[in-house]
């Protein structure tokens, strides 16, 4: 899936979009607005895998126990 400009008139800033307030996911590249995709359920499943394999390496390897998370992200 492709990002997607928003609104290719304006030139966007970081204060632009720190007064955003909807759940989408943007960037700004070059002034420019850009929604960004949600992952698909498939990315998030391999993502949660990677992070489990992560803590289990560094609880094995070290000793510790590190805590990788992710921002969890609905599809509806």
């Amino acid at each position: 899936m492709s990002n997607l400009v928003v609104n290719a008139e304006k030139t966007f800033t970081y204060e632009d979009y720190l007064k955003l307030e909807d759940n989408w996911d943007y960037e700004i590249i070059g002034g420019k607005l850009i929604l960004v995709p949600k992952p698909m359920p498939y990315h998030q499943e391999i993502v949660g895998r990677l992070i489990t394999e992560l803590n289990i390496f560094f609880e094995k390897t070290y000793g510790v126990q590190k805590y990788f998370l992710v921002r969890p992200t609905l599809n509806w």
